[in-house]
């Protein structure tokens, strides 16, 4: 008897479990497919400016025109 009650009880808990984790997947859902993607722009502009300077600046290319060591 004390086996059907552990066993019971274990499932009411996994069941909590998933449907805690289904609640809170449909909340990002929702959040994800209403949000104003528009409102990161300047942030991700920002972002990417910054990346592409730091590369600008790090990179320097091979001299095609340099005369070959003598």
């Amino acid at each position: 008897m004390a086996q059907a009650r552990t066993t019971g009880k274990i499932g009411r808990i996994v069941a909590w479990f998933f449907a805690v984790l289904a609640v809170l997947i449909a909340i990002l859902v929702v959040i994800f497919l209403t949000f104003d993607w528009n409102r990161l722009r300047p942030w991700a502009d920002d972002k990417v400016s910054e990346a592409i300077t730091a590369l600008r600046d790090h990179w320097r290319p091979e001299s095609r025109l340099a005369s070959p060591a003598q």
